[in-house]
């Protein structure tokens, strides 16, 4: 499973209030994590812990929703339709990775470079 590693850094105007912001993360510290990625507090995934936790800090989003039946998850219908006990919910709105590092807020400071094997 090949792929690239991209790293992204709050913008300028944003950096004063970094500290905030983690204050705000360690509130999430023990929740569990959220196999269903549903945009809730009481279990966290790895993105929705950014997004929601930007929301509380700066009063803004970062990156934008997107549906799950628009990303490919396909390949994960066995295992979602286990996780939910029922169909897959196509009209659930998640924040994915790639909706992040889309941020206006946001600058790539370093971009992976992808090998012809397809590893990082």
């Amino acid at each position: 499973m090949g792929g690239t590693v991209d790293a992204y850094r709050l913008k300028q105007e944003f950096q004063a209030r970094v500290a905030e912001l983690l204050d705000t993360v360690r509130t999430f510290l023990g929740r569990r994590y959220d196999f269903r990625f549903q945009l809730d507090d009481r279990k966290v995934y790895c993105s929705e812990l950014i997004y929601t936790c930007f929301k509380k800090a700066y009063a803004d989003t970062l990156g934008r929703l997107v549906r799950l039946g628009d990303l490919d998850w396909q390949p994960y219908e066995r295992s979602i339709r286990r996780l939910e006990r029922g169909p897959v919910p196509l009209d659930r709105l998640i924040i994915s990775p790639q909706a992040l590092s889309e941020a206006a807020q946001l600058d790539l400071v370093y971009r992976g470079i992808r090998s012809s094997d397809g590893s990082p």
